[in-house]
């Protein structure tokens, strides 16, 4: 005799057996907890047979569905039988996802800039200082002591450190114009955006455009 087993929690049916056969009774059988000796019903795509304590059941089964609530929070089925939220949407509304993609392109555009400066305390003042002593050495002439510094790293001459910080400075100029100007005009358009198709073409676009920066 076959018997079917169910999960404990949500009733859903797991597998059949055969049942084991009483040594000391003719034809009675021992039912396992967790089982019942009534055949589930077929259950087609998206369907899901569960015991309820009584009888088989055919359940909706969602889970692992994605959706999100009107204020963009992410939420997933996870029980047999469980529908989403009757507000929520199988795609982030386009409120919550365009301050979410706002922050990406703040988040690409400091990443591009990372390529031509170094994010650490105080490094403002030293770039600052730098660029001041560069001037300084190619102007007036001597050897500040960044300038030395730099030398001494870099194994150049005093003019030659000088024009590496110079030249630096000047691929900085150049570069903070062009992500900075990307940067707004992406902000804007996605700000402009109606729908999170375009709001994604906008972000590519702005991605490319920043990772073309050298």
């Amino acid at each position: 005799m076959l018997v079917y087993h169910y999960d404990s929690d949500s009733g859903e049916f797991d597998s059949s057996s055969e049942a084991q056969e009483s040594p000391l009774e003719f034809d009675v059988f021992f039912v396992p907890a967790g089982a019942t000796t009534t055949p589930p019903p077929i259950a087609h795509e998206g369907l899901k047979a569960a015991w309820t304590g009584v009888q088989w059941v055919l359940k909706n089964d969602r889970r692992g569905e994605a959706y999100y609530l009107p204020d963009g929070t992410a939420g997933v089925v996870t029980d047999l039988g469980a529908e989403p939220p009757a507000e929520s949407t199988p795609d982030m509304p386009v409120g919550p996802y365009r301050r979410l993609k706002l922050s990406a392109i703040d988040a690409l555009a400091g990443a591009a800039r990372l390529r031509f400066i170094t994010d650490l305390p105080g490094q403002p003042q030293v770039y600052a200082a730098k660029l001041e002593q560069a001037l300084q050495c190619r102007d007036m002439g001597g050897t500040p002591p960044m300038i030395y510094a730099e030398m001494r790293a870099a194994g150049l001459s005093a003019t030659d450190a000088a024009q590496r910080i110079l030249d630096a400075n000047a691929r900085w100029r150049v570069a903070c114009v062009i992500i900075e100007a990307a940067r707004i005009g992406a902000k804007v358009a996605i700000s402009a955006a109606a729908s999170v198709v375009e709001i994604d073409a906008i972000v590519a676009s702005a991605r490319d455009r920043l990772d073309a920066v050298a």
